[in-house]
């Protein structure tokens, strides 16, 4: 399990930030994309942390089977979707079918890259 730190401006692993490379003023994240509004970690939680003022968004990544980083944070399926068993043990296109949680209207586990071209259409990408 990784975290990541997205931004408009940057793109950083969340644990090799050193204060020197944060910003000179408080800055707003949303953690898991604000769970207070949506489903964690989904594009609909990430759109309205964004919507909300939010200077960056920290999410939670797995690998699935095939070894793509998708967006979901407890170790196990059955938390927060309809099914069970851990990230791993499925792959991305199977993961793409999952609800992502039951308690909202139907949400996706999103892939990384998905992440990056919903989210942030205007990024360079290499």
């Amino acid at each position: 399990m990784a975290t990541l730190l997205l931004s408009s401006g940057f793109a950083v692993n969340a644990q090799s930030v050193t204060s020197s490379a944060l910003p000179p003023t408080p800055q707003i994240i949303a953690h898991r994309g604000g769970t207070a509004d949506a489903p964690e970690n989904t594009l609909p939680a990430i759109k309205k942390a964004l919507d909300n003022g939010a200077d960056a968004i920290w999410i939670t990544l797995q690998l699935s089977k095939d070894n793509i980083p998708v967006l979901y944070r407890p170790s196990d399926l059955k938390e927060l979707t309809n099914k069970s068993g851990k990230v791993s043990a499925y792959t991305a296109q199977q993961l793409a079918q999952v609800d992502a949680n039951v308690a909202y209207d139907k949400n996706i586990i999103l892939r990384l890259n998905q992440t990056f071209t919903l989210v942030f259409p205007h990024l360079m990408r290499y």
